[in-house]
């Protein structure tokens, strides 16, 4: 998931994990302690490697 360190995107976090989903964020290397915050699962920076990064943690 992108932008969890927005306004909307932290709104979205809680039901998606409360649903059951394993959530992997995206997020800038100043928002990854927030993010990590938010209640998503796994965070990653985000970057030229962050979808292969994602695959990594959730095949």
């Amino acid at each position: 998931m992108t932008g969890v360190a927005g306004a909307v995107g932290g709104y979205v976090v809680e039901p998606a994990v409360a649903d059951g989903l394993d959530l992997v964020a995206g997020a800038s290397a100043r928002d990854l302690d927030p993010v990590r915050g938010s209640g998503a699962d796994h965070v990653v920076e985000r970057g030229s490697e962050t979808a292969a990064r994602a695959r990594e943690l959730i095949p």
